[in-house]
């Protein structure tokens, strides 16, 4: 990897991407029930689309990214030193 910056801005860039077409994509979402049923959590009431939408982000989608990124950053960061031209491979340091 002759440039591990670049690589940090493509994964931090589609990151960001990702979060901000899910952002977005709530607000495509109706706000209200179709089928007339109340909205909000508990006693026969279901979450809007909308709300739905955004409860899976919050407990899926954020944890997943943040452990996408981390993962993504940290082989950035080793990937070089591990594949540099002067490692010698196959030795141990007894």
């Amino acid at each position: 990897m002759k440039h591990p910056g670049r690589a940090v801005l493509w994964v931090v860039g589609g990151h960001v991407a990702l979060v901000l077409l899910g952002w977005a994509g709530t607000y495509l979402l109706p706000d209200q029930n179709t089928d007339g049923q109340c909205t909000g959590l508990g006693f026969g009431c279901a979450l809007t689309p909308r709300d739905t939408a955004r409860f899976a982000i919050m407990f899926i989608g954020i944890p997943a990214l943040t452990v996408t990124a981390l993962i993504s950053l940290v082989v950035i960061a080793v990937w070089p030193k591990k594949n540099a031209p002067g490692a010698i491979r196959g030795r141990s340091r007894n």
